[in-house]
């Protein structure tokens, strides 16, 4: 297989720019034209092509390289019909294997030692020169540089992962319904429009910090404040939806609730600025495709992220906006999700032996932490009893303390109304935890060993822990990707511990070890079954979170299904005793 080395060059102004649109709008835009192209084939001397033309490569057959693929592979799709073997994106495969940010060209090839990125494109440009030439070619030396820098060490899974992450972007299958997305739309227009209204309050005063800490004044309401941090000489309201004084002072003041209800949708139209974003999309593709582009590797733990300005990760459960995404004529779209993996393998991890015994007999930990806390029969415990047992559950399994589980339930997490406990009463949540998970707890004690030893472990010696080597400043998964912890070093008082460099630097200690640990092998485990799905000739089309999805046509769909949670339920060769499971459904829309 040959490898094709691209780096498209286009027209972009001041208002029409991949800073104001999305990937997919730019490329589908009337304004859009390629000035050339810079083209390098394998080993091969780059050369550039002027204008809108490609040379007639064996494009099918290829693995096609860039830096930001999700742009040069749009062109590629969306513009010149194209698409390719394999999709290969060397910002992806710095962002695993670089502990340096940013991870643009000019940083990477600096760190690397592969020379220095020229200056290229001006505004407004519409042909090509020799600088523009000049510089292009030598942005594709730069990326087959950085590419065969970093592609011995790579595994060819992660390599397949990567380009099943670039072709969920690149070369979409998903539509979108734009009139129930219109519709959506509407609607969240008027349901802010009308919270907004009840409130009786000016919305310019709701939006503004200090005209609405001047309103709870002028009303004697004491304005809630945020604890004073390091260097702070007073400290600040705390008006927004994460902070738990804003929630406690709702709680005291019920006669105002409408108010507060008001401030919160003043401050928020993340529905409506997404549902405008996605409409926006479907109109630049004549079939209303929707791309679903995530970024590989964009958390420290190896996890995906949002990409090109919107998270498809983030949609809400059950809404209209995610409902309108749907599967195209004929198919369906088959949603699996992997049952609360990331306390099993937090389990797996510390020995929890009585949390696998009860998942492995298919028992639900979020109903018995529920019942526990409660002092009542699992039998009875009620759905939003069972939430607060999932917002134990998970806000406690990483050393969280009395005072920021008190704040964390205080903000409606996972999709709680937010609830204001008392100090003594989050301690006893916080004692019943670790009581009933001593195993858990004893294990972040453990974590803080392990970067004692990441810190200080000489260059060719190595620590292992179950499924996890520790060298000196980073520690490597069961599928040899690396999670890196640079420049590790006790604080001055050396009773913790930073990484990170300059102004970068982050706090590290058992627990948030323990927590990166288990995040990563979550997404080890979840995308070792993207790839064995998509070996069963299953099309998977994104990953959210813990759910993957896929299309397939409609009388394959429980076929399908039935093969997707048989894979998300069995344990992985490297934990057989960590038992998995899955559950699922299929519709036209995406509507798990």
């Amino acid at each position: 297989m040959q490898t094709i080395f691209i780096d498209f060059e286009t027209y972009y102004d001041k208002e029409y720019s991949l800073t104001k649109m999305t990937t997919l709008e730019y490329v589908r835009h009337p304004k859009f034209q390629v000035l050339g192209t810079a083209i390098a084939i394998d080993d091969g001397e780059a050369y550039w092509v002027d204008g809108d033309k490609l040379p007639d490569l064996d494009w099918k057959n290829s693995r096609v390289v860039a830096h930001n693929m999700l742009f040069d592979g749009l062109v590629l799709t969306q513009h010149y019909g194209i698409t390719v073997k394999h999709w290969c994106c060397t910002v992806a495969m710095a962002r695993a294997m670089l502990p340096i940010k940013p991870h643009t060209l000019k940083n990477v090839s600096s760190k690397l030692g592969l020379g220095s990125k020229l200056d290229g494109l001006t505004v407004g440009a519409t042909e090509s020169d020799e600088k523009l030439i000049e510089y292009a070619i030598q942005d594709v030396v730069l990326c087959r540089g950085i590419y065969n820098k970093l592609i011995p060490a790579f595994p060819d899974d992660e390599l397949d992962i990567i380009h099943l992450t670039q072709k969920w972007g690149i070369d979409p299958i998903l539509q979108l319904d734009l009139d129930r997305l219109t519709l959506s739309l509407i609607s969240e227009i008027n349901s802010r429009a009308t919270i907004i209204e009840a409130g009786g309050i000016d919305e310019e005063i709701l939006l503004s910090n200090k005209k609405f800490a001047e309103y709870l004044h002028k009303e004697k309401i004491r304005v809630p404040m945020k604890p004073l941090e390091d260097g702070q000489s007073w400290p600040k309201p705390a008006l927004s939806k994460g902070d738990p004084e804003f929630h406690a002072c709702i709680a005291d003041n019920p006669d105002y609730a409408d108010v507060f209800a008001a401030r919160l949708a003043a401050k928020s139209n993340i529905a409506i600025k997404r549902a405008q974003k996605m409409i926006n999309i479907g109109k630049a593709s004549p079939d209303q495709r929707m791309p679903m582009p995530l970024k590989y590797y964009g958390a420290h733990t190896g996890r995906w992220s949002g990409a090109d300005g919107y998270n498809v990760q983030n949609l809400p459960r059950n809404s209209e906006i995610r409902k309108s995404i749907i599967a195209p004529d004929g198919h369906v779209i088959v949603v699996a999700d992997s049952s609360q993996i990331e306390l099993r393998v937090n389990a797996w991890w510390s020995d929890e032996f009585s949390a696998l015994h009860t998942l492995s007999r298919g028992g639900c930990l979020y109903t018995q932490a529920a019942a526990f806390h409660f002092n009542i029969d699992e039998a009875d415990v009620t759905e939003a009893q069972r939430q607060f047992g999932k917002v134990i559950i998970l806000g406690c399994g990483y050393g969280m303390g009395a005072k920021k589980f008190q704040a964390f339930v205080a903000t409606g997490p996972l999709g709680m109304d937010p609830l204001v406990l008392t100090e003594k009463q989050a301690r006893d949540v916080i004692y019943t935890y670790r009581s009933t998970n001593a195993k858990i707890a004893k294990s972040w004690r453990k974590m803080d060993n392990y970067i004692q030893q990441m810190c200080f472990l000489k260059p060719n010696r190595k620590s292992k822990c179950k499924a996890i080597t520790f060298y000196r400043n980073h520690l490597v998964m069961p599928n040899k990707m690396a999670i890196w912890y640079p420049e590790l070093d006790s604080t001055d008082e050396g009773s913790s511990w930073t990484f990170g460099h300059l102004n970068n630097k982050q706090f590290i200690y058992g627990a948030r070890l323990q927590e990166n640990i288990v995040q990563g092998l979550a997404r080890v485990i979840i995308s070792d079954q993207v790839l064995n799905i998509e070996k069963e000739g299953i099309r998977t089309v994104g990953s959210t979170h813990d759910e993957i999805l896929c299309v397939v046509p409609e009388e394959q769909a429980d076929h399908a299904l039935e093969r997707m949670i048989s894979i998300m339920s069995a344990s992985p060769a490297w934990a057989p005793e960590l038992p998995l499971g899955a559950k699922g459904g299929y519709a036209k829309e995406y509507s798990k």
